[in-house]
């Protein structure tokens, strides 16, 4: 955290932390007027009112390269205002004077009678002299701010200020689209540029309550300059850091390529066609929307992933949606809407609404991104200079975009179709300015960036880019609000509910903020975020999960080793084997069937202790379960003597399981157990009569009267089985076996059943095995045909278990006889 209760503002008096919060609330209300007075003198509206007056290419391009190149004069200004006390006053006084101006230029339109050159010029000049009051002041604007937000929420700050100033924007944009359609008509009727006239002077009320809200606003003591340091040396000081000097030329790249596109692209419609301003405004619209809608998002990624990383994806990825402009051509859509009747919209507005709605967010969030590394890369000490300094480089490069553009337009022919294009709309200046964007941001502007050294806690490139790709985007504002509920002051039932979504939603920017709640007072919020890191199973999850288990005043030892078998990393085994002798029965049953799920062979010898050693019947199953996962075929040796031990049936079915896995297929034996207790006999009639084919085959290739004898043995089981004759069973299948050993491998019985396993082993080791089991199944009953032991369990899942594996093995003899 960066508390700010400790600073003083410009004016001696301790800076509270609700004065902060107070603040920052002012700063986003404050930045929503003056988005209106944005949307009208920096966008569609002021160029329109360029075009309507009659100015070129050249002359609109200028606009926008003289507001760029304005930039240059936050360096003098804000060497200036470093010298002040405060800095405050200096920002409200020039800028309340440049808005007021726009003032007068709302009034004077009232006058202008059509077309004219010599206004557009005039404009220029306005245009000049109001950014240049503006631009003095705005390094110190920057500075205010950097030192008023504290760093743990910058990123969420600019998300929110951004959404909610968009939010602003988007109404301010609407509202003029329609005054200028309702208001602007020919000079004939004396209203031409009456609707300019209220949108300027509205915007521009509204731009001046911002500059004044700002006054109510605390402002940080700023940090003097050390005496006798030269204007020179202080301009020069933050270009000396290699990460600000790439980081500013990359923005300043990043700004010259998307100014070239944006600004000519509402002259391209126009022109070519002939849309109407409401359409126009709709575009804005859409960019607005997404703007506001992805603020939240990419405030919560800056936080988490950095926001140098974020800013390369963003950056990557936008160049790509001006191939939307590929694809517009002169078809107009009409569709009936209630209320309002036939509605035409031009082909264009319809493609380009959709690629606003779905880029506009993305070159939002690099300018959210753009503050924050701002705040994070200029220094302390002269920060309004390096502020003033970033900004210059970007709009002196930012200049050049629209003054290469104006120059492409105007030197354009006005009809050229050389190159086909999908929607037949012909060849055009847009089209050249788009591809000129697309090799600026990849070929210079993202090569830049790149130089910048990450922040210690941010992530590498690729991993923000898995943590991106990982979200859904259909629940990106659940998780995102999920995210706000397990942060914020809620219940600790409320925060587990959150921790619970996240991890089923798998939100792996959620990651920092889980770790943090391992340690929360409350229990099930402490469960609930052990089970999210481990659904989320990144490797920083993993981390804190293995660093949280080998803490000794951990109490979520159980929990954790459940949500390590979410995630199956291997690196967790060593922490987990040590879990293994902990004297504590959940933590131990846990551990081992996490280890089975992980696989890793490496904790088989401490698996195969803990069997040997408990007595306890649930870490029995889970040793057992994870010893068959792991394919440990020695296990078998421990389990089956305790399976037909056991008095407890629950135990002896899971044991069961444990064996058929290892004979057999994993999962294989519980199928056919379940799908047995479902419906009795269905599955031993298809076991059978897979190992009876199985007879046959080896009999045609034998010995035809062995077969005939061994068929024979299992129409004898088939029929034991059915009448509930366990015992019968069991020695026919035994007997079977002998049969099949003498058949397959030639091994006969001699009355040792020792040493024909030992030589059973050296053809195939688990059929020795499962000859071994039948033997012990076998002996389990006593001459009578009771069994020995646990008179009372029913053994339908021992015998099902040996029917089980007399099938398995034939299948593995079909495959070995076809091959």
């Amino acid at each position: 955290m960066d508390p700010l209760c400790h600073r003083l503002d410009s004016d001696g008096r301790r800076i509270r932390d609700t004065d902060v919060r107070r603040g920052m609330r002012l700063n986003i209300a404050a930045g929503s007027l003056g988005m209106a007075w944005v949307a009208v003198g920096f966008n569609m509206p002021f160029t329109m009112l360029m075009e309507a007056l009659g100015a070129g290419g050249l002359l609109i391009g200028l606009v926008s390269t003289m507001r760029q190149g304005s930039m240059l004069m936050q360096i003098p200004g804000s060497l200036y205002a470093e010298r002040l006390p405060a800095r405050k006053r200096f920002w409200v006084g020039l800028n309340v004077t440049q808005r007021l101006l726009w003032l007068l230029v709302g009034l004077a339109l009232l006058r202008v009678p059509g077309p004219s050159r010599g206004v557009a010029w005039a404009l220029l000049g306005v245009v000049g002299v109001s950014t240049v009051l503006a631009q003095l002041s705005a390094g110190t604007w920057h500075s205010w701010m950097a030192e008023l937000v504290p760093d743990h929420v910058r990123g969420r700050f600019w998300g929110r200020r951004q959404a909610v100033t968009m939010a602003a924007y988007l109404v301010a944009t609407g509202v003029a689209g329609y005054v200028l359609d309702r208001f602007s008509g020919t000079a004939g009727a004396g209203r031409t540029y009456r609707g300019f006239a209220l949108v300027f002077a509205a915007a521009a009320s509204l731009g001046v309550v911002d500059i004044l809200l700002h006054l109510r606003i605390p402002e940080p003591k700023p940090r003097q300059i050390v005496p006798g340091t030269g204007l020179l040396a202080r301009v020069a000081a933050p270009l000396k850091r290699a990460d600000f000097r790439s980081f500013s030329l990359g923005m300043g790249v990043w700004f010259l390529a998307i100014s070239m596109a944006g600004t000519f692209g509402v002259v391209y419609l126009k022109r070519t066609f002939a849309v109407e301003y409401t359409h126009l405004s709709l575009l804005a619209i859409a960019g607005s929307v997404s703007t506001i809608l992805g603020s939240f998002v990419w405030g919560y990624l800056i936080d988490r992933i950095g926001a140098r990383a974020l800013c390369l994806l963003l950056m990557a990825a936008a160049p790509l949606f001006g191939l939307f402009w590929f694809f517009c051509g002169p078809a107009v859509y009409t569709w009936t809407l209630p209320w309002v009747g036939a509605v035409r919209v031009p082909q264009p507005i319809v493609l380009l609404t959709v690629s606003s709605l779905l880029a506009g967010s993305l070159f939002g969030g690099v300018s959210l991104c753009q503050m924050s590394l701002l705040g994070a890369l200029a220094p302390n000490e002269g920060r309004s200079t390096a502020m003033a300094v970033h900004w210059t480089i970007v709009g002196v490069l930012g200049a050049m975009g629209p003054l290469v553009a104006g120059l492409i337009v105007d030197g354009f022919p006005a009809r050229m179709s050389p190159v086909w294009l999908p929607a037949a709309g012909g060849w055009g200046f847009i089209h050249v300015l788009i591809i000129l964007r697309a090799v600026l941001v990849w070929g210079a502007s993202i090569p830049l960036l790149l130089r910048i050294r990450p922040h210690p806690h941010e992530l590498p490139v690729g991993s923000a880019l898995a943590r991106v790709m990982m979200m859904n985007p259909v629940r990106i504002a659940s998780s995102i609000n999920n995210i706000r509920i397990m942060t914020s002051a809620a219940t600790h039932g409320r925060r587990a509910r959150a921790a619970w979504a996240l991890g089923r939603q798998k939100t792996a920017i959620a990651v920092s903020d889980l770790i943090e709640r391992l340690d929360d007072p409350a229990a099930d919020v402490r469960e609930a975020a052990a089970f999210a890191l481990g659904r989320i199973g990144s490797g920083d999850a993993v981390d804190a999960l293995i660093g949280k288990l080998d803490d000794p005043n951990c109490d979520l030892a159980p929990q954790i080793a459940r949500a390590l078998r979410e995630a199956r990393d291997p690196r967790s085994v060593k922490a987990l084997m040590r879990k293994l002798d902990v004297p504590d029965r959940e933590t131990q049953r846990e551990t081992a069937r996490t280890l089975g799920a992980i696989g890793d062979r490496r904790a088989s010898p401490s698996l195969f202790n803990l069997l040997r050693t408990t007595g306890d019947d649930a870490i029995v199953s889970a040793s057992s379960e994870a010893l068959s996962h792991l394919g440990e075929l020695a296990a078998i040796h421990e389990i089956v003597p305790r399976m037909l031990a056991t008095g407890n049936p629950v135990l002896r079915r899971s044991l069961a399981v444990a064996v058929g896995d290892l004979l057999g297929c994993h999962d294989e034996f519980y199928q056919v157990l379940t799908a047995e207790e479902a419906a009795r006999g269905s599955a031993v009639a298809s076991l059978l009569k897979e190992l009876r084919r199985a007879v046959r085959r080896l009999a045609r290739e034998r010995m035809r009267s062995e077969g005939r004898k061994l068929t024979a043995k299992l129409r004898e089981i088939e029929a034991a089985h059915q009448d509930e004759r366990h015992a019968d069973c069991a020695d026919l299948m035994y007997r079977l076996a002998l049969g099949l050993a003498a058949l397959s491998y030639g091994v006969q019985f001699g009355g040792d059943a020792e040493a024909m396993g030992d030589e059973l082993i050296w053809h195939d080791e688990r059929f020795a095995v499962g000859v071994w089991y039948l033997g012990l199944l076998r002996d389990s009953f006593d001459p009578a045909g009771r069994p020995a032991r646990a008179s009372h369990v029913d053994h339908s899942a021992d015998v099902l278990l040996g029917i089980y594996f007399l099938s398995r093995w034939s299948r593995s003899v079909q495959a070995r006889l076809a091959a």
